[in-house]
């Protein structure tokens, strides 16, 4: 008896886990990496853009959707709100298999400071 219920336990575990999907998303940064960061989420296609920097400058994210990962020449851009320690998020629609996106805050005085482009399956 106790042999069965150990293998319905198994069974219902295995089940569950196949159910449960997994959490998977990446993070981009500015440069320097105190100002704002931005992730996105395959799992929901949702970015969500945080301000680090109490500056009261605004963050942005440029983003593009492809199938090889490279720089856009053309991209999307979302801003957000100023706000010490803010965040915000908003959901896309892919059009291809990878999202290309980078996060830059607006400097006032000078070129806006951008991180690196990265990418992660869309």
């Amino acid at each position: 008896m106790k042999s069965r219920i150990a293998t319905v336990l198994v069974v219902l575990v295995g089940l569950l886990q196949l159910s449960l999907p997994a959490l998977a998303s990446s993070t981009q940064y500015t440069n320097p990496i105190t100002y704002g960061h931005a992730t996105y989420n395959t799992n929901d296609n949702k970015f969500t853009l945080y301000d680090d920097e109490c500056d009261g400058n605004y963050n942005y994210v440029n983003y593009a959707f492809n199938n090889t990962g490279a720089i856009p020449g053309t991209y999307s851009t979302h801003q957000a709100g100023v706000g010490c320690g803010s965040s915000e998020w908003w959901t896309v629609n892919p059009t291809a298999s990878l999202v290309v996106y980078r996060v830059c805050v607006y400097n006032t005085f000078g070129p806006d400071h951008c991180g690196s482009w990265g990418s992660t399956d869309a």
